[in-house]
């Protein structure tokens, strides 16, 4: 082997040594994600008796079978009620709060990446959760008394993110989530953090 020749293969092997592979390449060596962020939930009912909406906390992970297609589960609690719905006053029967909203959402999962590494996801399924309703209930001669009961519902759910690795196994993704019927639909923008294997 000649030295010009010895010379251009260590420079070779150095070039591809020290070149980092595109987030899209990374990408597809992770299966495994976990997530943790929050956002904000605007639960908007058919009725005056809308369920609380405020600030969220977001825990949830996803699953990818494929480069292309996964499993996704997100579970979100309101931490923060910013509106209540004090409409409803009959003479014996007074709406008092709606709180302690959560959910959780299953969806299946279809990525694509960018030329610059940029993950953009869309997924599709379906959402359950509950929030507790309280009312103040007067009778003759029982005074006044509160009644908490819990309010089911779900419905289908659809998401729409955008993702970008920061490092080997983190990153970020930020995104909107809809869903709907319930009593109410709801949107929800959020931003996790993600770790991935």
């Amino acid at each position: 082997m000649t030295p010009a020749i010895r010379h251009a293969t260590v420079a070779t092997l150095l070039a591809s040594a020290t070149v980092s592979p595109s987030a899209a390449q990374l990408n597809k060596a992770d299966r495994i994600e976990l997530h943790a962020g929050g956002g904000y939930a605007d639960l908007r009912a058919s009725n005056e008796q809308a369920p609380p909406s405020g600030g969220t906390i977001d825990i949830g992970g996803a699953v990818w079978w494929s480069e292309h297609w996964g499993l996704a589960a997100r579970t979100l609690r309101i931490a923060a009620v910013d509106r209540y719905n004090l409409v409803y006053d009959a003479s014996w029967r007074t709406h008092v709060d709606n709180k302690n909203a959560r959910y959780a959402v299953v969806t299946v999962r279809h990525r694509r990446f960018t030329p610059d590494g940029i993950e953009l996801s869309v997924g599709v399924g379906l959402f359950a959760g509950s929030y507790e309703r309280t009312d103040l209930i007067r009778g003759p001669g029982r005074g006044e008394r509160e009644v908490i009961e819990s309010v089911p519902g779900g419905g289908f759910a659809g998401e729409l993110l955008v993702g970008y690795k920061l490092l080997r196994h983190v990153g970020v993704k930020a995104g909107l989530a809809a869903g709907g019927p319930w009593e109410a639909v709801f949107a929800h923008p959020f931003a996790v953090v993600v770790v991935s294997f």
